[in-house]
């Protein structure tokens, strides 16, 4: 049998499931109350071809058709073969973007994101099912508003690069004595955020039949990746340049994602991360965007 992504490529399904260490001893159930099933939901029965519905995941329901919230496995994450403590069960990521479930990429260990959902569901118990929302028309066309927020965005990460590269020695010895002033674990808490959105991005590119690569997906990371490289080659290979560099990165890096703050696509993302990203390089040089508060 096959089943089909958001963006319409088929997938191979095995129905076969490694992970079973999970049991309904082991993990306790919680549910949240939900409206009753709308047309366009549609549970999954692993035959025939399924098309979710862009940007959504699956999610799961018990035997009663309450949804299950899953925020007990971001509380008790496990390794995957990825080498990553953020799954629900290796190779699966939940909640993701809500309440859903998604595999992961860096895994592999599953086709798709029904197989990932399913894997889940068996590990929870024998009367948990996989809903999901199918694909029912072409997406909206960007509005005015949204294209010129996008570009505002890329305006404003050309101007972090063009400015790295203009840095007096004075600004770089603030810029880094600023980044050593910043919470350690505030700092991390934001950079996992970010390779979550990162890797969320890679694997709508890769359904898209496009590149798995996020500098390549993402434009703005591309240029904010580029400030740390242009400077560290700047230095002929040295460290010298690498602090401020990397203030200004870490700064052009939460701009590119600053629109997801709070979304819930993106857990652990917040205000805070943002700050904290953005703080050396708000201090020393300016506003990393125009809508930053002073």
């Amino acid at each position: 049998m096959t089943t089909s992504d958001a963006r319409g490529n088929l997938h191979a399904s095995t129905g076969e499931f490694t992970h079973k260490h999970f049991t309904a001893d082991t993990v306790a159930l919680t549910t949240t109350d939900r409206a009753a099933v709308l047309p366009e939901e549609q549970q999954w029965d692993g035959s025939g071809n399924a098309v979710i519905a862009r940007e959504t995941d699956p999610w799961l329901r018990d035997a009663n058709g309450q949804d299950i919230n899953l925020a007990r496995f971001s509380k008790h994450p496990v390794d995957g073969p990825c080498g990553e403590r953020i799954h629900a069960i290796p190779g699966v990521l939940a909640p993701w973007n809500g309440n859903g479930v998604e595999r992961c990429d860096m895994c592999g260990l599953y086709e798709g994101d029904l197989e990932a959902a399913t894997a889940l569901a068996a590990s929870i118990g024998p009367d948990v099912t996989v809903w999901y929302e199918p694909e029912t028309s072409a997406p909206a066309p960007a509005s005015d508003d949204a294209i010129l927020a996008a570009l505002s965005v890329t305006l404003a990460a050309q101007t972090i690069a063009a400015r790295s590269r203009q840095l007096t020695a004075a600004e770089d010895d603030a810029l880094a004595a600023a980044a050593g002033r910043e919470d350690e674990d505030v700092h991390n808490a934001a950079w996992a955020a970010v390779r979550r959105m990162e890797q969320r991005e890679a694997h709508l590119a890769a359904v898209d039949g496009r590149s798995t690569d996020v500098e390549s997906v993402n434009p703005n990371r591309a240029i904010a990746e580029a400030i740390l490289d242009d400077g560290f080659l700047a230095d002929g290979g040295t460290d010298a340049h690498l602090d401020p560099c990397s203030a200004a990165r870490d700064a052009a890096v939460a701009l590119t994602y600053r629109w997801k703050i709070g979304s819930g696509e993106a857990p652990g993302w917040t205000q805070a991360g943002y700050d904290n990203l953005t703080a050396p390089w708000r201090r020393v040089i300016g506003k990393v965007h125009p809508d930053d508060a002073d």
